[in-house]
């Protein structure tokens, strides 16, 4: 009698993927029981950037039993696939446009700026998350929205569900956090749509969408915009108060934090909001001779892919100098992540700031980890001093 191997593997080190993963990488596939049943998992770059591109794979939320019509029903864009998905996101691409991105890189200046300086007025050691990344992330959001998110009646709430739906290890807990978080957002859609402005809010309100299409939209938005550049803030800067060397490099070349930026993404997926992804065949696929059948359930570690000696030589270093950096933790494809190029914003300007505040940042104790569904490490608490 064969016998699978239960999936996720035990992490060792919370700034590596499992290492049963590079274990694992010698064979294209390996069988795993995942979610109560058998699944293909796949662990080489290449493979993974292909599925990922595949519109034949829908998404699949672990604990969550959900037909493709469930899903497209849902409004929830993360759960969407085909024609219905397309649709929802053609209109949010639009409203995300690089032009309303670049726009906002003053303002982000600004809230960077403003944030740091209130945050070296603190008594030290301090919380980077508490006082930095969180305020950094819930601002910028507050500005693309039109909305003061800090300043709403249930906001700490909402960023407490908020960041249960990346955190929590039970589906069930996720899924509460997330009904919460829909009467929040609810709302912020009623305000603005009895007062529009020229906020993005405002433009999805005055379109084509049903009530419950927005919501599903600005849920996304949410969701996507506050736990995910916060936690890319906390794991950077970790990251790099651990390499001072290279730390001092980006405070002397600030031509390089873009690069940074890259790398740092590529070695913690986590912070571009990426979790292990699992999608299910739609139909019977052939790829490059991998052969998945329609309703196959396949499981992509972002973090194994972003790792892959084959693609990325010293995968395990932070490297300035990498001449190409195509990591997949914005999951390029038909579900690629619409904020990626907002998370950048954030995360460069926010590094510039805080290494050229701090010259001598430090971190105070060993940081404070959690793990949250499909085995992901992230980040609760950073404690630093200056």
């Amino acid at each position: 009698m064969t016998t699978t191997t239960p999936y996720p593997f035990a992490v060792i080190c919370p700034w590596s993927p499992a290492p049963e993963l590079e274990r694992r990488r010698t064979d294209r596939t390996v069988d795993v029981e995942f979610d109560g049943g058998p699944a293909l998992l796949l662990t080489r770059w290449a493979d993974i950037r292909a599925v990922l591109a595949d519109a034949r794979f829908a998404p699949h939320l672990p604990g969550v039993p959900m037909t493709l019509d469930d899903a497209n029903g849902s409004n929830l864009l993360f759960l969407m696939h085909g024609p219905p998905h397309a649709r929802l996101r053609q209109v949010l691409a639009r409203a995300m446009s690089a032009r309303r991105v670049a726009a906002l890189r003053p303002a982000v200046e600004e809230l960077a700026s403003v944030t740091v300086d209130r945050f070296a007025d603190q008594g030290r050691p301090a919380e980077l998350m508490r006082g930095v990344a969180g305020p950094l992330a819930a601002g910028t959001l507050s500005e693309l929205l039109g909305v003061e998110l800090g300043q709403r009646s249930g906001f700490e709430e909402m960023l407490a569900d908020t960041q249960a739906l990346f955190g929590a290890a039970d589906p069930g807990a996720v899924g509460t956090a997330g009904e919460q978080l829909q009467a929040f957002l609810a709302e912020l859609v009623a305000d603005r749509q009895a007062h529009p402005g020229a906020d993005l809010i405002s433009e999805l309100t005055t379109g084509a969408l049903a009530p419950e299409e927005i919501h599903g939209l600005v849920f996304a938005l949410l969701g996507a915009g506050l736990v995910p550049p916060a936690q890319a803030m906390l794991l950077a800067t970790a990251r790099l108060l651990d390499d001072p060397a290279t730390a001092h490099r980006l405070r002397r070349e600030r031509a390089l934090v873009p690069q940074a930026v890259e790398e740092l993404l590529r070695l913690d997926p986590v912070g571009a909001g990426s979790t292990d992804r699992a999608l299910r065949a739609t139909a019977d696929v052939e790829l490059g001779g991998l052969r998945v059948p329609a309703g196959a359930l396949v499981v992509l570690p972002l973090g194994a892919a972003n790792r892959d000696p084959a693609q990325f030589p010293e995968p395990d270093a932070l490297r300035l100098d990498r001449p190409t950096n195509r990591h997949v933790s914005f999951a390029p494809g038909v579900h690629h992540c619409l904020g990626a190029a907002l998370a950048r914003l954030q995360l460069e300007v926010g590094l510039r700031v805080l290494l050229e505040r701090f010259p001598r940042l430090t971190a105070v104790g060993a940081p404070d980890w959690q793990r949250g569904m499909l085995g992901v490490q992230s980040l609760r608490t950073l404690h630093v001093s200056w």
